[in-house]
């Protein structure tokens, strides 16, 4: 797992910005979130993703009934445009009778660095909005959430050092109050060494302290409490790729495996088979996926199956440019 992808997960969707390393491009910021857009090859124009329960007949894998992106942990939007930079420009989720749930629109400057967001119901009704600030160095520096109303809900402001890292963030309420504050520490190799978040009395709320390898992924995670008593340990390896192969995390300082998992992934790096694993070793399931590409090494078919048991059929639609 990249440091990016875990600070995302730390911190709040923008809060993970590094003015040097992670500027807010909503397309890369996407391809975190979804490693499989990440792994599009070819000026993509649109993707099309269609999702359906799977049964097996006769020794066949079959759709069954279409399932809606919504639903689904980690399902990308049904319909995805992207313009000739591959930033995505809309994004459409739709219900399971085909009609539309919500509609994302995006508008980036000319460093492809996002500066809008909007999103709309099923009527077309723009329902909130995500603007973006950044400084002359293309650093994001402020981030408003507004409602239909065009008022304020919630607003993010960076903070970065001399060298373009983030060191502080902090986000206010509809009333303009703190809600929430964030600061960061980094080693010479601009890797995030610590990142502390604070509750709006300005009291510790939890800390995470990182360890990388020579390449810059993260190799080690130690997560603390507000009163600074250590809660989990995790830990990462990979291949040759720098791809995860296997993540554990233990109870604190003591030996207690909480969980481990592992990956294996194809010649194009889709995952084939991941495993999670109980706290005494036991297995307790496997997810396997079998696929189908194109001729652009894009994965057009993909089968689900979990503990051997065919669960999700998902297709996608490519067109390029």
């Amino acid at each position: 797992m990249k440091k990016a992808m875990a600070i995302i997960c730390i911190l709040s969707c923008a809060c993970c910005i590094s003015c040097k390393k992670s500027r807010i491009d909503w397309h890369k910021e996407l391809k975190l979130i979804n490693p499989e857009t990440a792994l599009l090859h070819g000026r993509i124009k649109s993707l099309h993703s269609f999702y359906y329960k799977a049964d097996e007949k006769f020794g066949k894998v079959i759709k069954v009934e279409r399932i809606p992106a919504y639903k689904l942990d980690n399902g990308i939007p049904e319909q995805q445009v992207f313009d000739k930079n591959r930033n995505i420009i809309e994004s459409i989720c739709f219900e399971s009778d085909s009609s539309i749930r919500t509609k994302i629109t995006y508008k980036y400057n000319e460093n492809n660095h996002i500066t809008e967001r909007n999103v709309f119901d099923s009527s077309g009704t723009l329902l909130r909005k995500n603007s973006y600030i950044y400084n002359e160095n293309e650093c994001l520096v402020e981030e408003l959430t507004i409602n239909n109303k065009n008022e304020i809900e919630v607003k993010n402001t960076f903070i970065y050092d001399a060298r373009g890292d983030f060191v502080e963030g902090n986000s206010y309420n509809s009333d303009g109050k703190i809600s929430g504050k964030t600061k960061s520490k980094y080693d010479d190799d601009n890797n995030s060494l610590e990142i502390i978040k604070y509750n709006p009395d300005g009291k510790p709320k939890d800390k995470n302290i990182f360890k990388y390898n020579s390449k810059g992924s993260f190799i080690e995670e130690d997560s603390f409490n507000k009163a600074g008593i250590l809660l989990v340990k995790t830990f990462w390896q990979y291949d040759k790729n720098e791809r995860v192969i296997e993540s554990f995390d233990y109870k604190g300082e003591s030996s207690v495996k909480l969980s481990r998992m592992t990956s294996l992934y194809d010649d194009s790096g889709n995952i084939i088979e991941k495993c999670d694993y109980m706290d005494d070793g036991s297995l307790f399931y496997k997810v396997e996926f079998k696929y189908i590409y194109d001729k652009n090494n894009n994965w057009i078919s993909k089968i689900q199956y979990y503990n051997g048991v065919p669960t999700l059929f998902a297709e996608r639609e490519i067109e390029y440019y």
